[in-house]
């Protein structure tokens, strides 16, 4: 798992190098004739998930060798509002909040176009709640220096999914259950855990 800027170093053992490439999901971020080479990647610029390294070395005769690692970036910490969720309940707040933080939250902007939702084990997936107060809104309310977003989903929607996956055998009654925040492209932004009583 990595997060922040980090240090991509490779390095080949050939007298005959021409060049090496380090790629990170496909695209060129630096080049180099001579070994090693090391290059500073900002993760923050893009979602958290998996992201491929890739370092290649060509050597002037056209061989060509080269190695990729995959790693989970995760620049973003989750939990949902509330914990525990009562699947009789038909009142009360209409809404799960899921408070997010994090220095990449600006590439989830709008959350619309983004398409945001909570994966339920056997349920449907969830989508966010558009247009409600203070949604795209990033703050700093715990005045750390970095961004805060408050994500809302349909709370009725969301026992639905939960009552779906009860059906589906994937949760059990009187469980706690493991929620992912996905974003499109199946970027997920992280896992949190909600108490279910029936």
């Amino acid at each position: 798992t990595v997060s922040g800027i980090i240090q991509i170093v490779a390095a080949f053992d050939d007298p005959n190098l021409d060049v090496i490439e380090i790629r990170v999901n496909g695209q060129l971020v630096a080049t180099s004739s001579t070994s090693p080479i090391s290059v500073a990647f900002d993760t923050r610029t893009r979602l958290d998930g998996t992201m491929s390294v890739t370092a290649m070395a060509r050597d002037f005769a056209r061989n060509i060798s080269q190695c990729t690692a995959v790693v989970t970036v995760n620049n973003v910490t989750f939990r949902l509002d509330p914990q525990t969720l009562n699947l009789k309940s038909k009142g009360g707040a209409n809404s799960v909040t899921a408070y997010l933080e994090g220095t990449s939250l600006g590439l989830l902007l709008p959350t619309e176009a983004n398409s945001i939702a909570l994966l339920v084990p056997g349920g449907n997936p969830v989508p966010a709640t558009a247009g409600f107060a203070g949604d795209d809104f990033t703050s700093d309310t715990d005045l750390d220096g970095i961004p805060e977003l408050v994500i809302k989903f349909d709370r009725q929607k969301l026992i639905q999914s939960i009552q779906a996956g009860i059906s589906a055998g994937a949760i059990q009654v009187n469980s706690t259950v493991t929620l992912t925040l996905v974003a499109s492209g199946g970027s997920v932004l992280g896992t949190d855990s909600t108490r279910i009583n029936h």
